[in-house]
């Protein structure tokens, strides 16, 4: 059977837009990108829960052949787990709270070697990099959590960002 001239026609592959987001003279965060129009929204407080836990930044770089180091695998895949999680949702404000809690496997000495400050350092680094907040510098205050669990399906991370200004209202209350 022969196809029609039309089943034949060519569609072009439209090339995805890379969402470099700007903040505009509303306070919108918008796509810069020409005739995009993606609106990021904005929230107070934002919780996401990823199922496993950040590799240590002690291992976080593998070298690279012609010199350099670059983030590796299991880096890019927290990366990615906490910008598919988060959903493109923004924490407003200029500033921000951090709580973090790591869910480990195990409980015992042999269990608590694992350092906290490791941990956040690409925990911070995949929040800035999913657009959940503009810095990891702007950090204000965070607060980290070490918990342990004997069952395997509940080592996770979760993570709740909080506007610095609201948070820093909150607290100041007597």
């Amino acid at each position: 059977m022969a196809r029609s001239a039309v089943g034949l026609a060519r569609v072009p592959k439209l090339k995805p837009c890379e969402h470099r987001f700007v903040r505009v003279e509303d306070g919108a965060t918008v796509c810069a990108a020409k005739n995009c129009g993606i609106e990021v929204p904005q929230f107070d407080i934002v919780l996401i829960t990823i199922p496993f836990l950040p590799p240590s930044s002690n291992h976080s770089k593998i070298a690279l052949k012609g010199g350099g180091r670059a983030n590796g695998p299991e880096v890019i895949a927290f990366f990615d787990a906490v910008t598919i999680i988060s959903r493109r949702k923004r924490v407003s404000g200029e500033s921000y709270f951090v709580d973090v809690t790591y869910w480990l496997l195990g409980d015992g000495p042999a269990f608590r070697k694992n350092d906290l400050d490791n941990f956040n350092n690409v925990t911070f680094n995949a929040l800035t990099k999913a657009g959940v907040i503009v810095d990891d510098s702007l950090i204000l205050d965070s607060s980290q959590h070490k918990r342990f669990t004997l069952d395997a399906r509940q080592v996770r991370t979760d993570i709740v960002v909080q506007n610095g200004r609201v948070w820093s209202q909150q607290k100041c209350k007597f």
